[in-house]
């Protein structure tokens, strides 16, 4: 599920185009939104079309996020979600904190070479707080998924 609104990249790293508006996704059925990229038998929700078009995710509409992994916990038995960066905050995104008290377990990605820290102990005790799970830490090469 590709719930980072912010910066979505699900679509490109599949490169598949992105078929939903906001609106279909934060009022569909789960089942009728997910598309299966170049045949895998894998389901994936993209982020919507409309991503860069919102100033401002409200509240009602971390409820209807809730509704979709809700409708993907009935579903499937594995759910992995891409959420944005914690930091730095940006209201135009689904809270990846709030996100965090929904799932199962946390993977931290860091940002090799870019990410400090303090930062990234900051992040780790943002999601304690916030009562996540956090299952590991995972590092990334960030211009690597740029190549694609």
């Amino acid at each position: 599920m590709d719930l980072n609104w912010y910066r979505p990249a699900l679509h490109r790293y599949f490169e598949e185009p992105v078929q939903h508006d906001a609106e279909q996704i934060l009022q569909g059925d789960l089942s009728t939104l997910v598309s299966q990229p170049s045949g895998l038998s894998l389901d994936v929700l993209f982020a919507p079309a409309d991503h860069g078009a919102h100033t401002n995710r409200a509240q009602s509409d971390f409820a209807l996020v809730e509704n979709l992994l809700k409708q993907a916990k009935e579903s499937y038995d594995l759910i992995i979600v891409d959420s944005s960066a914690i930091f730095p905050t940006n209201r135009t995104m689904m809270d990846p904190v709030m996100l965090s008290r929904e799932v199962e377990g946390v993977i931290l990605v860091v940002a090799k070479g870019i990410s400090r820290k303090p930062s990234v102990r900051r992040a780790q005790k943002t999601l304690e707080i916030a009562g996540a799970n956090i299952a590991g830490i995972l590092t990334n090469e960030p211009g690597e998924s740029a190549a694609r």
